[in-house]
């Protein structure tokens, strides 16, 4: 028909000619985006592409219809370029760009969502499972809760035998990549509000932490001591995963305890502890979980990497340093039965709530954020809003500081993990004026979602972080820290 002969003659059209038909679609750079086209096609019709007949059909019709798509978005080229590194990374898949050239409104949507993200597309051409979400037409507007997200990992655990560690970790890696994906797309084109997003992917990190530390400990200690060695075993999350403000890249702050007595238990814990970390950190074809980093536990890296409750509350009562109990603000149990999280929130309380000189605490505060301040170099956006002054660190240093100095007076100051929820109590409590709280807030949750853009590939407004965090360092400045 005549489309397809459109379609033929586009395909076969000299870089000249492109450039010409990508120039009058608008095109900022035609010259550019039609030798990238060219070398898409040379690549794809060139001797041992391993691309079928079939391919290069879809390919042949697929290639102009999206150019157009392409041309009517404010970013054509860059969204062009996206496009080719998606196909490049999914030609040999014919099922795929059957999906693409039967569901044109998937080629429309999908090029929205690569307009508002670059991101889209990379995490697209790593992981092509996510395409199959684009087959829901409510896609961006079906925003999931944590209990979606654990019924669709319970779902698809359904079936999978503890023998088969690989299976499991092919569903846990698909879960995840197509979680990440749902999510930070929903972000990227503003469906998805950053407070919303923070509670979803530490929803998705718990529900895959449970998974993985039971199938560990099964693997380790068979039915029926499988049930008391879950009872006895510990998994605590600290920074954002314990206060419940995990980012799209964030890594997973972990420590491992025990309540056994038998040598024998003990030392089948070790031996869950470091499968539980080869299983969330490996990189596979399929990605990789989780980046862990374990050295919050008692004594850092040179400690076991798991310990005995006793230890650990022991540790925390006579060894350990004022950063560490500024960690335990954030902590939690996010693996454990209920006895545990009864005791480990009494210890907790315990520590946080001992009454302490504030002139020591706050130039011990101070030195750690110097010397953390000097191991880092502000090389981009995100270094700068974690690091920066009047950043993140800041604002959560500041936080910790007064919860550590206060909280023998007011130990409802111990309950909230979460930096918003932790300057809310302070300012009831009057550590705080509610207009400084407020403020201090809204810089937070303003940080936070320009770490989440730049984690999307999305330029956060300059402008305003500038802004934010002068304001933010003028008072936690004035404050003494």
């Amino acid at each position: 028909g005549e489309d397809t002969d459109n379609e033929t003659a586009f395909w076969s059209q000299s870089v000249e000619a492109l450039t010409e038909a990508l120039a009058q679609c608008g095109f900022r750079d035609p010259m550019t985006a039609a030798q990238a086209i060219s070398r898409f096609r040379d690549d794809v019709d060139r001797p041992g592409s391993r691309v079928g007949q079939r391919g290069r059909k879809r390919l042949f019709r697929l290639v102009p219809q999206l150019t157009q798509a392409v041309a009517k978005t404010p970013t054509p080229d860059r969204v062009l370029q996206d496009w080719l590194t998606l196909l490049h990374a999914i030609r040999h898949r014919t099922a795929y760009l059957d999906l693409f050239c039967e569901n044109p409104m998937t080629v429309t949507r999908l090029t929205d969502m690569m307009s508002a993200s670059h991101w889209v597309a990379s995490h697209a051409a790593r992981y092509p499972l996510v395409l199959d979400e684009l087959l829901n037409p409510a896609f961006l507007n079906d925003i999931p809760t944590v209990e979606d997200i654990e019924d669709d990992l319970r779902r698809r655990l359904l079936g999978v035998p503890d023998s088969d560690e690989e299976t499991l970790w092919e569903v846990l890696r698909e879960h995840k990549q197509q979680w990440i994906f749902h999510l930070g797309v929903a972000f990227a084109t503003g469906h998805l509000p950053i407070g919303q997003l923070q509670k979803l992917l530490t929803g998705l990190a718990n529900g895959i932490l449970t998974a993985v530390t039971r199938f560990s400990i099964r693997r380790q200690f068979p039915a029926p001591d499988d049930k008391t060695a879950l009872e006895q075993f510990v998994l605590l999350g600290y920074g954002k995963l314990g206060s419940g403000e995990l980012s799209l890249g964030s890594d997973l702050d972990l420590v491992f305890l025990h309540q056994a007595t038998d040598d024998d238990r003990i030392a089948g814990y070790l031996r869950v502890v470091r499968r539980i970390v080869q299983m969330l950190s490996t990189q596979t074809f399929g990605g990789i979980l989780y980046h862990v980093d374990t050295r919050l536990r008692p004594s850092g890296r040179a400690g076991l990497l798991i310990s005995s409750f006793d230890s650990y509350a022991r540790y925390q009562r006579e060894e350990a340093w004022t950063w560490e109990h500024q960690a335990l603000v954030k902590a939690r149990v996010v693996v454990g039965p209920d006895a545990v999280r009864t005791r480990f929130e009494n210890l907790r309380r315990e520590i946080l709530s001992k009454r302490r000189n504030p002139h020591a605490l706050l130039e011990e505060v101070r030195e750690m954020r110097a010397r953390i301040q000097q191991q880092t170099k502000l090389a981009d956006w995100q270094e700068t809003i974690k690091i920066g002054d009047g950043g993140l660190i800041d604002i959560e240093f500041l936080v910790q500081y007064l919860v550590l100095c206060h909280a023998h007076a007011a130990p409802a100051l111990v309950e909230p993990r979460d930096t918003a929820g932790l300057l809310n109590a302070l300012a009831q409590y009057g550590f705080l004026d509610e207009e400084t709280s407020t403020m201090l807030a809204n810089v937070h949750r303003n940080l936070l979602d320009a770490l989440n853009q730049c984690e999307v590939g999305r330029q956060p407004d300059s402008q305003v972080i500038e802004t934010s965090m002068t304001e933010a360092n003028r008072v936690i400045r004035a404050l003494g820290l």
